[in-house]
């Protein structure tokens, strides 16, 4: 029986290129999301409101894994300054 896990199935650490593309990712679809609300000020178009609901399902998707992969990480090793900094950056 395996006792130990991995989070090699989310990414390989914090240095990892994919973990910071998502966390880079995450930022510029907040910056746009942004814009989006800005340049729609009223009541939205079906194409607007479409781009709207596909990019909060963006956000949340990078959110959930981003934040769910920190979060376990910090649950073996509570002082661990990277995942704390990682944590204020995402929150």
């Amino acid at each position: 029986m395996n006792t130990e896990w991995s989070l090699e199935e989310l990414y390989s650490g914090l240095d990892d290129p994919a973990y910071e593309a998502d966390a880079a990712a995450l930022e510029q679809e907040i910056k746009m999301l942004g814009e989006l609300v800005k340049a729609g000020q009223g009541a939205p178009e079906t194409d607007e409101a479409v781009r709207l609901l596909l990019s909060e399902e963006h956000i949340t998707e990078l959110l959930e894994k981003l934040f769910g992969y920190l979060m376990l990480r910090q649950s073996v090793n509570t002082e661990d300054g990277g995942v704390m900094a990682q944590l204020n950056r995402i929150q």
